[in-house]
């Protein structure tokens, strides 16, 4: 079944590392006219039905509780058989509060991502992470009936310590989240990280990976995901389709969709997008690619080798790829175990060096 995803482009302030499309202190009337054009978009796919929702950004969590009220109705008349299986909201800790944790709960979200990022205030301030108290907004969720929440981890911060690493962890480890997702720092040039002229640090992100790695294993998240960690059935449904190269639909703008090997993105212009749907047209698209069999094959074993449950060995997706995958096994950074291929576990954090022969 596919899944849905809606790009909320607003935040209070720029991360320094957001390389996301966002457009800072926008505004009430601005997100109201954003909700406007929303649900007129929504309208030119009034037979799409998912399974699951994502809710990203930006920062959804900026909008006000009626704001995320009115959102959700329009997400759930998406919804197959009247609910979806899993639907997240991403958040950041400084801007959720119970009103707004309540209307999430209360239109049928019953996941969160909470972006934590790291427990050190030096770290976040490197960052320059918009200020907020994780465990109060964590506590804020629990208490609104949430019990499947995420929370993010960065690694790969300039100066970033091993101590650091470890007691981001342990505070994350406190809160008992369902899962956790480990996402090393990538600076853009255009970012306010990447305009200073701020570099990440690979090799501190990838030893941060291995030891959270490690420690997660031990504390019960299995890694389904090269950067992706979960207790038993916590898995997040939404990402899964898309590493399983399953069909989506994305509404606002810069939101991306594909189906059946067709993908296309909205233009990340605000302004544009809203007078568009106010027009009675569709949005601008800032692409539109159609894959040929060997894209798709290509794209769907570089996504299904994310996964630690690799790929199905057999199958028409391999004929193309064929001498390049029997090279990958004959050199042992592909291993074939009961009818699936995959990355070897140790070997999973530098999945591109094995990933690059499938472009």
């Amino acid at each position: 079944m596919p899944g849905l995803y809606i790009h909320v482009p607003f935040c209070r302030s720029k991360c320094g590392y957001c390389d996301f499309y966002s457009v800072p202190g926008a505004g009430d009337a601005m997100a109201d006219r954003w909700l406007s054009a929303l649900e007129r978009e929504a309208g030119f796919y009034l037979g799409f039905r998912a399974d699951t929702l994502f809710i990203g950004g930006g920062t959804p969590s900026v909008l006000s509780s009626p704001q995320i009220s009115r959102l959700l109705v329009l997400a759930r008349s998406f919804a197959a058989g009247g609910s979806f299986a899993e639907s997240t909201i991403e958040i950041n800790p400084g801007s959720l509060d119970a009103d707004k944790a309540a209307a999430m709960a209360g239109g049928g979200l019953n996941r969160a991502s909470l972006g934590m990022q790291s427990d050190s205030p030096r770290v976040l301030d490197t960052l320059r992470r918009e200020p907020g108290d994780t465990r109060a907004a964590f506590r804020t969720l629990r208490e609104a009936g949430f019990g499947n929440i995420s929370l993010d981890l960065m690694t790969g911060v300039p100066g970033q310590t091993p101590e650091e690493v470890r007691s981001s962890l342990r505070a994350a480890l406190e809160l008992r989240p369902e899962h956790v997702s480990v996402y090393p720092l990538e600076i853009h040039g255009r970012t306010p990280l990447g305009e200073a002229g701020l570099a990440e640090d690979p090799d501190g992100a990838e030893a941060a990976w291995r030891l959270m790695s490690g420690e997660l294993g031990e504390a019960g998240y299995a890694r389904y995901e090269v950067s992706n960690f979960a207790r038993p059935g916590r898995e997040c449904l939404h990402n899964l389709n898309y590493w399983r190269g399953g069909d989506y639909l994305g509404l606002g703008p810069a939101a991306a969709s594909h189906f059946s090997g067709l993908r296309y993105a909205t233009e990340p212009d605000l302004e544009g997008y809203c007078a568009a749907l106010e027009s009675g047209r569709q949005p601008a698209r800032s692409s539109l690619e159609s894959l040929s069999p060997r894209q798709r094959a290509g794209e769907r074993i570089m996504l299904g080798l994310r996964l630690a449950e690799g790929i199905e060995a057999g199958g028409p997706i391999f004929i193309e790829f064929r001498p390049e995958l029997e090279k990958l096994l004959a050199a042992g950074k592909l291993e074939r175990e009961e009818g699936r291929l995959r990355i070897p576990g140790k070997d999973l954090y530098l999945s591109n060096s094995v990933l690059s022969s499938f472009v």
